[in-house]
């Protein structure tokens, strides 16, 4: 076992068994909008993900190979946003919030070299940067969007951590970002034993938003080491579920109080009522996108397996809904038509 695998084991056992020890003491009784700030969960994941994550930093050597120029402040950073925009929901101050993990996203991406351009067509940097602070904004809201699907957001979560650790694994990304990555895992797969049905702890909007921001800061520095289309292959998934929502809420023009309400999955488990073969199933979709993530480092076309692993996406829930047969996900032209045709019912709905 060489000094890479034996740190990723000790800081994942380590941040796991505090996070379990801690959350384990936790008032379950209680709902986000109650929680006193010493009982919420949110406290417990962003402390030993900070603490965690510098530790792994600090004590794991070095790397000579790396593009990205590590410091402490590169972990600690998104963590002192994420805090800040927790701030901002809890206070209810829901422009600042959104504004805050915009900025957030674009300070990040002025940290990154001047010469990373993740998209080179762009033709000046500082637009190149909006759109980076975008994709940020995106993935934070995306899981702010599972918020109310804590099991489902927690396994997404852990995709995209384990995801970096497979990469790296397999010398593709610096081993310092699995190792801090595995910091992070243990927090979250500890969260994960009580989100999951029936769940004891749940997480409000403001923490997931934060949560999610976190991780989005760790894809854009794996993203700097040429890994890029392989954590939007980790994150299809919620990228599906957004589509999804967007879909419903915008084209369909279905009314909820929450997001989470026009997900797949909240239509495929009856309401959210959490069923043992839907979450069995979503692992297996999540297992399958870890692999596509690693295996699109070995195609050569870069939006050949993100938007490859979106329609397997839709084609697995398509097939846990019944509601139509793996081909016709698998047609483009049947995608086409479906959307097309909720426009137009969507447009005489106004006429009328």
């Amino acid at each position: 076992m060489n000094d890479f695998i034996f740190y990723s084991i000790v800081t994942l056992v380590v941040c796991f068994g505090i996070a379990y020890y801690l959350l384990s003491r936790i008032d379950s009784d209680i709902i986000p909008e109650d929680y006193d700030a010493q009982l919420d969960p949110f406290w417990t994941i962003w402390g030993i993900m900070l603490i965690g994550g510098v530790c792994a930093f600090h004590f794991y050597p070095e790397n000579a190979d790396m593009i990205y120029n590590y410091k402490h402040i590169t972990f600690i950073l998104p963590l002192i946003f994420a805090i800040l925009i927790y701030f901002c929901y809890l206070f209810e101050f829901d422009f600042a919030s959104n504004a805050l993990v915009l900025i957030g996203g674009l300070v990040v991406s002025y940290m990154t070299p001047l010469d990373y351009r993740l998209f080179p067509q762009l033709p000046y940097a500082f637009l190149d940067k909006l759109a980076i602070a975008s994709i940020i904004f995106i993935i934070a809201k995306g899981f702010a969007l599972l918020n109310g699907l804590p099991a489902v957001a927690s396994l997404q979560c852990l995709t995209i951590l384990l995801s970096i650790f497979v990469l790296a694994y397999f010398g593709i990304l610096p081993q310092v970002l699995a190792v801090v990555a595995m910091a992070y895992f243990g927090v979250i797969i500890a969260f994960t034993f009580f989100s999951w049905p029936p769940e004891r702890l749940i997480l409000s909007q403001g923490a997931y938003t934060a949560l999610g921001f976190v991780i989005a800061c760790l894809m854009l520095n794996a993203s700097v080491e040429y890994a890029e289309t392989s954590m939007f292959v980790a994150a299809s998934y919620m990228i599906t579920e957004i589509f999804v929502f967007l879909h419903n809420r915008y084209i369909v023009g279905t009314k909820t109080s929450w997001g989470f309400m026009n997900t797949s999955y909240f239509k495929i488990s009856n309401e959210g009522e959490y069923i043992g073969e839907v979450l069995n199933a979503l692992c297996k979709i999540m297992i399958v996108n870890i692999i596509l993530s690693v295996a699109q480092i070995y195609c050569p076309s870069r939006l050949a397996f993100p938007v490859f692993s979106i329609f397997t996406n839709l084609w697995f829930l398509s097939i846990l809904s019944g509601d139509a047969k793996p081909i016709q996900f698998l047609s483009v032209s049947r995608v086409g038509y479906n959307f097309l045709e909720n426009i137009f019912k969507k447009k005489d709905k106004r006429n009328k």
